[in-house]
């Protein structure tokens, strides 16, 4: 399995950074529809949970 890497990045200038990721060699590959699930233990456990995503 290919390793994931996630970023959360905020207050940026999004063509900005888009550009700056081509000037790098980068390609946009496709755009995406993500759905999450996100499930609680039962019962609950304080800071944990899971995420489910397709």
């Amino acid at each position: 399995m290919k390793t994931e890497y996630e970023a959360r990045i905020l207050e940026i200038n999004k063509e900005e950074f888009i550009k700056k990721l081509e000037n790098l060699g980068a390609t946009k590959v496709a755009d995406y529809i993500q759905k999450r699930y996100i499930y609680d233990f039962n019962p609950a456990i304080k800071g944990k949970w899971i995420r489910l995503r397709d």
